[in-house]
C-alpha cells in the first residue's frame, strides 16, 4: 500500500515535467515507460500480467470484426477480472494484499470504451 501512494505523490511533481516537453513522442515515451515502472514497483511480479491482458485486448481490437468487437472484449475483460476476484476471493480472504484487482476494474473500463470507440469510428454514420 505504500508503494502506491509513493507512486502516486510522484505523479504530481512529474506531471509538471510533462508540461515541459514539447515533442509528442518524447511524452509518450516517457510516459510508456514510467507507467511500466511504476506499475513494476506497485505491483511487482504481477505487473506483466497487466501486460499481456493489455496486449490481448489490442490484438482483439485490431483482429476482431466490427460487430463482434464490443462484446468479446467486454466479456473478456469482465472474465478476466471476475477471475482475478474469485482467486483473491478463495485464496487471500481477509487479507489485506494490494493485487492487481485495483487496476484491472480500471483498466475494464478503459478497454470497454477503447472497443467501442474503434468500432465508431469505422461504422459508417448513420
Amino acid at each position: 500500500m505504500i508503494r502506491m501512494i509513493i507512486c502516486t505523490v510522484t505523479c504530481i511533481p512529474l506531471s509538471f515535467l510533462f508540461r515541459l516537453l514539447v515533442s509528442p513522442f518524447l511524452r509518450k515515451l516517457l510516459g510508456l515507460s514510467l507507467g511500466l515502472v511504476m506499475t513494476y514497483i506497485v505491483y511487482r511480479e504481477q505487473s506483466g500480467i497487466v501486460l499481456g491482458h493489455s496486449i490481448i485486448i489490442y490484438l482483439l481490437v485490431r483482429t476482431l470484426p466490427n460487430k463482434m468487437r464490443n462484446s468479446v472484449v467486454l466479456v473478456y475483460s469482465f472474465g478476466f477480472l471476475l477471475s482475478y476476484h474469485l482467486n483473491s476471493f478463495l485464496y487471500h480472504y481477509r487479507s489485506w494484499n494490494l493485487d492487481i484487482t485495483t487496476i484491472l476494474m480500471m483498466n475494464t473500463l478503459k478497454y470497454s470504451a477503447f472497443s467501442f470507440s474503434v468500432s465508431d469510428s469505422e461504422s459508417p454514420l448513420a
